[in-house]
């Protein structure tokens, strides 16, 4: 089916998206915002030749210079803010391009005008480590969404789709999860050098575990690249202490 001069379709796919959608997605258009860019790149290139050829900006060329800039730094932000955007999962851009196709698209059209950069709006600017991520995959609906979550997103959660938030179930649990491991890595060296104590068996243990503890904080938790520094350097100094402790009251 192609265009609707009337707008009935439009209005169609606005209606089940009300009635179906949580959440509204819209397409990108990486093409065509980078083609507004350049386009205006390349008409500011010429303003900018015309002042320089004639050494002097008439009232006409004043205020299309002004219009320019304004237009051209308008569609840098837009096209920021699409970037900034969260894409959806590849598993549901069938689902989102489907109804836009059998709506839209027409004979005439050259290629297929609805692409797959679909996006949403962020409602949160919540970032969720790989941990809390794994709990929210793995552990039961009940658990992973939060009462709010529900309320808003009732459909999704009765879809089995994942939350986008994380609960204080998961939170916590992660919380208490990383608590356990800390104290973990820091027993663990101390039981295994006091069996058959030495000195390069502690050195040996202690730089095994603070490896292990600066991958599993690189690659289990969002931080920083200064907070993971501090974090490896303030573990290893209290294992080697506790360790330095120990040998000395082993001799």
């Amino acid at each position: 089916m192609g265009w609707d001069p009337d707008g009935r379709d439009i209005i169609a796919y606005v209606r089940r998206s009300l009635e179906e959608e949580e959440e509204f997605h819209f397409l990108g258009f990486e093409f065509l915002q980078r083609l507004n860019i350049t386009q205006m790149q390349v008409k500011l290139a010429r303003i900018k030749s015309c002042i320089q050829k004639e050494q002097d900006i008439s009232s006409s060329n004043g205020e299309l210079l002004e219009k320019t800039l304004r237009d051209y730094a308008t569609a840098i932000r837009n096209y920021q803010f699409i970037k900034g955007q969260k894409g959806i999962r590849e598993t549901e851009v069938q689902d989102r391009k489907l109804p836009l196709d059998r709506l839209f698209q027409s004979a005439k059209d050259l290629d297929d005008i609805f692409p797959a950069q679909y996006t949403f709006r962020q409602d949160t600017d919540e970032k969720v480590d790989p941990i809390r991520e794994a709990f929210m995959a793995c552990l039961p609906s009940r658990l992973t969404w939060s009462k709010e979550e529900r309320r808003q997103r009732g459909r999704d959660y009765m879809d089995g789709k994942l939350p986008k938030r994380v609960s204080k179930f998961v939170d916590y649990s992660v919380r208490l999860l990383l608590a356990l491991t800390g104290a973990l890595l820091l027993g663990m060296p101390l039981v295994v050098i006091t069996v058959q104590p030495s000195t390069l068996k502690s050195m040996a243990a202690g730089s095994s575990f603070v490896l292990f503890f600066a991958l599993a904080l690189a690659f289990g938790v969002k931080v920083s690249n200064l907070e993971t520094l501090i974090s490896t350097f303030a573990y290893a100094a209290a294992l080697f202490g506790i360790i330095s402790a120990t040998m000395g009251c082993n001799v």
